[in-house]
C-alpha cells in the first residue's frame, strides 16, 4: 500500500493581554482601568509537507500475516498565545526589541516525525482467538515543548515572573511493543 499527504497550513494569531484595575471588564457592565498591555501581536505564517506512507504484508496462511510500515508525519507550527510580547528577548544584544524578535519569540516550527513499525497478526480457531504484536519506533524532529520562562518585568536583572512559551526540542524517540488480542471462550445460544 502506497498513500501520501500533502498538506498547506496557514496559521494566524491575535494575542492581546491586558491588565485593568477597578472591577468587572467592560463585557460584563463594568469600567474598569487600564494598567498595562502585555501583549499586543498580530502574526501569520504558511506551513507546508509532503509525508510519505508505505506499507508491505504478506500473507503467512489464511489467517496470519506479517507487515512493515513506513510513515512520515506533520504537525503544523504557530504561535503561542501564552506568551508575552513585552517578555521578548533582544536576541541579537542591539539593545531594542525589534517586530521580528516578537515575532521569532511568539512562533515555533512544525514537528515531523519518521515512524516504522514492524507486526504480526493471527486468527485461530474459527476466529474464536485474534491476537496481534508490533513493534514500533517513531523518530521525531523539531518536537513542540510547552513550557515557561522567566521574565523582568521591572529591570532589575531578576525574573520575577514567567509567561508560556513554545519551543521546539531537537529531537525525540519513543520505541515500544505492542501486543494485543482477544479470545471467545463461549458463545449463548438462544
Amino acid at each position: 500500500t502506497l498513500g501520501a499527504r500533502y498538506t498547506e497550513d496557514t496559521r494566524t494569531s491575535q494575542v492581546l493581554r491586558r491588565t485593568f484595575i477597578g472591577g468587572f471588564s467592560e463585557f460584563f457592565g463594568g469600567s474598569p482601568i487600564l494598567i498595562a498591555t502585555t501583549s499586543d501581536f498580530n502574526g501569520s505564517a504558511d506551513f507546508d509537507d509532503f509525508s510519505p506512507r508505505v506499507s508491505v504484508g504478506y500473507d503467512i496462511t489464511d489467517d496470519s500475516n506479517v507487515y512493515f510500515t513506513y510513515a512520515q508525519g506533520f504537525k503544523g507550527g504557530s504561535f503561542d498565545p501564552r506568551g508575552q510580547t513585552t517578555a521578548a528577548p533582544d536576541f541579537d544584544q542591539d539593545g531594542t526589541v525589534t517586530a521580528d524578535e516578537i515575532y521569532d519569540f511568539m512562533q515555533f516550527d512544525p514537528e515531523e516525525v519518521n515512524s516504522y513499525e514492524v507486526g504480526y497478526k493471527a486468527s485461530q480457531f474459527g476466529g474464536k482467538l485474534n491476537y496481534s504484536a508490533a513493534v514500533f519506533y517513531a523518530d521525531y524532529t523539531d518536537v513542540q515543548i510547552p513550557g515557561s520562562v522567566g521574565v523582568d518585568t521591572d529591570g532589575d536583572g531578576v525574573n520575577d515572573t514567567f509567561t508560556g512559551v513554545t519551543t521546539n526540542a531537537g529531537a525525540a524517540t519513543i520505541a515500544g511493543v505492542e501486543f494485543e488480542g482477544s479470545a471467545t471462550f463461549a458463545e449463548a445460544v438462544f
